[in-house]
């Protein structure tokens, strides 16, 4: 699916929907009716589907056919089942929300949209975040200003979502972005294994640090060792990184071997010159 670059500014909302999914409520606040929106929240939709698709940390997926109930809600298509087919969705992801207290409550926005010829589904699961704003209060001495906390705001523009999926209605593989949280003592990527139930594979900032963190241990390792070692292929960004390490090294090797040649060379000097003054 990365051949098929989702570009924001070709991206057409059809319909959306937002269902406020508050853990600390105890029942999801699912809704009847489209959402009514403006160009502006139109244009924060697109940025956030455009920055998943482009994004390093989204992996391609492919659903459990026989497993997900996503997909088999999918299957027939959303048309005019989308309010319907959204509620279900909601209400599977309260579920796990309501059953696993470190899953942050959050809006699930889902849209349905087109970009080109191909529709899709996004699933935005925007986690709440805290912020404050000012009040004021009518009192006997006056006005009186406040600042009080909110903790339902959403996610910014320039912010990345940690849990998203975007979904393509045609051959029903999908785009995922999610962060691990605690599930029975153990962290996991319950919106893929446990919400989407979707195989997947590594994201290419995954693939990226396990090659990175790999050239660091063996550079590590035969700096340590003292053996010369030479690695053809080493990415210019970690040279730039590394160099001055390399060169502290080198410069502490020499000192030493430096030192030891001296002090040898004096232990022999005095050998020679005691043995011929007796």
């Amino acid at each position: 699916m990365k051949d098929r670059m989702i570009v924001k500014e070709e991206i057409r909302i059809i319909q959306m929907i937002v269902h406020i999914l508050d853990a600390t409520v105890g029942l999801p606040v699912l809704s009847d009716t489209l959402l009514e929106y403006g160009s502006d929240f139109g244009d924060f939709v697109r940025e956030h589907i455009g920055r998943i698709s482009c994004g390093d940390e989204a992996k391609e997926c492919e659903f459990y056919q026989k497993e997900s109930e996503i997909y088999q809600l999918l299957v027939p298509g959303i048309g005019e089942n989308f309010i319907s087919v959204s509620k279900e969705i909601a209400q599977r992801l309260y579920e796990l929300m309501n059953s696993n207290i470190d899953i942050p409550s959050a809006d699930l926005l889902v849209v349905h949209f087109t970009c080109g010829q191909t529709e899709y589904l996004a699933l935005l699961k925007m986690n709440f975040k805290a912020g404050y704003t000012h009040r004021t209060l009518s009192r006997e001495e006056g006005n009186v200003n406040d600042i009080i906390s909110y903790k339902a705001v959403l996610p910014a523009q320039s912010q990345r979502l940690t849990e998203a999926a975007i979904i393509d209605l045609h051959t029903l593989k999908l785009w995922v972005v999610e962060k691990k949280y605690e599930i029975n003592g153990e962290k996991t990527n319950y919106f893929s294994y446990l919400f989407l139930k979707c195989s997947s594979q590594l994201s290419h900032k995954s693939k990226l640090n396990i090659v990175t963190k790999a050239i660091d241990r063996v550079q590590r390792e035969g700096w340590m060792s003292g053996k010369p070692m030479r690695l053809r292929c080493r990415p210019r960004l970690l040279f730039r990184r590394n160099w001055l390490k390399m060169v502290a090294l080198w410069w502490r090797n020499w000192q030493i071997r430096f030192l030891k040649s001296r002090l040898i060379c004096a232990m022999l000097f005095r050998s020679r010159w005691k043995s011929t003054i007796w």
